[in-house]
Order: structure tokens, then C-alpha cells, then sequence
């Protein structure tokens, strides 16, 4: 199997590419683009073209995608766990019952945020301060879930996604403008 990387929603081939191993087995896995400095550049460049449109998608249609994602994971647990033990070595069960379904609750916990945090309000003897939560802009990343606290605030993504992460099943999925280099 041969992973490529997904920029602007496409399949982009790689320039080289490294092999992800299933420790347990020594066999290889698939073929990984490796990501450089074209691809990281146009990762970002899709992620800067796509934030205006996601910053500017109110809170629950981006709640509504993320719960999607975390419906999804939860859907797909058996064939991700497969794949995540596979790749990383852990066992079925730390992946099956723990590790894939909090990746889904987290989607699902910052989807209802997406909804629930509008700012803080910091009274004073005199006057209101208050603190409002915008986009700012686009975000590197390694992580699979930690871009959720952001995605929820409208923000865009250009991710280096770990071997092993739900690659397939996320790159079908990913609103535009997130982006797997």
C-alpha cells in the first residue's frame, strides 16, 4: 500500500517515500510520503486559502462536522484498532478500547464545545473585561486530535500526521483546508 499526502482534498505523490513497519512482524506496512518543503508550502498555502470560508462557518455547521469525524471513528474502531496495532505495536485492546475511541470522544467533546465557549468575562469594581474567542489563522500541528480546541474556533490546519493515524477514513472526511503532509 503506497500513502500519499492530501493536500486542498487531493492525492499528492510524495517525492520519496519511507516504509512504515508492523514491529511485531518486521513486515512493511505501506509505502509513507515523506513530506518537505514543497509539500509543507503547499499544505499551508491550501490551509491560508481555505480559512476564510471555515472561520467564517458558524459554530454548529463546524460542530456538526466534527461530530461526523467522531461518528465515523466510532463506526470504523475495529478496522482503525486493527490498523493502529499494526503500525505502532500496542495491543488490540489498548487500541479497541482505549486509544481509537478517545480519538472519537474527542471529536465528539469538541464539537459540543464548538457550540459552548464564546469567551471569559472578568468583572471589575468599575467596568466588564471580556475575552472573545476568533480564528486567527492557520495552525502546524502533529498530532491527529489536537487540532480539535482549534477547529472548533475556525481554525484551518496543515498536519503532520503521524504514521499509523487514520489516514484512510480522515482523508475522505477532512473538512478543506485540513491538510495530511
Amino acid at each position: 500500500m503506497k500513502i500519499d499526502h492530501l493536500i486542498n482534498g487531493q492525492r499528492v505523490a510524495g517525492s520519496d517515500y519511507f516504509e512504515t513497519i508492523n514491529p511485531a512482524t518486521q513486515q512493511v506496512l505501506a509505502e509513507v510520503a515523506s513530506g518537505g518543503e514543497a509539500e509543507v508550502n503547499a499544505a499551508v498555502a491550501a490551509a491560508k486559502a481555505a480559512f476564510p470560508k471555515w472561520a467564517a462557518t458558524p459554530a454548529t455547521e463546524r460542530a456538526k462536522i466534527m461530530r461526523k469525524l467522531g461518528d465515523l471513528i466510532t463506526k470504523h474502531v475495529p478496522e482503525i484498532s486493527e490498523t493502529e496495532t499494526k503500525d505502532c505495536g500496542q495491543t488490540i485492546s489498548q487500541t479497541g478500547k482505549q486509544l481509537v475511541p478517545r480519538a472519537a470522544d474527542n471529536f465528539h467533546y469538541f464539537a459540543e464545545m464548538c457550540t459552548r465557549v464564546d469567551g471569559h468575562t472578568y468583572p471589575t469594581p468599575t467596568h466588564l473585561n471580556y475575552t472573545l474567542f476568533h480564528p486567527v489563522g492557520v495552525c502546524a500541528l502533529i498530532l491527529s486530535t489536537a487540532v480539535l480546541p482549534k477547529a472548533r474556533q475556525g481554525a484551518t490546519f496543515q498536519v503532520a500526521v503521524m504514521k499509523g493515524t487514520f489516514h484512510g477514513l480522515m482523508s475522505a472526511h477532512t473538512p478543506t483546508g485540513w491538510n495530511r503532509v
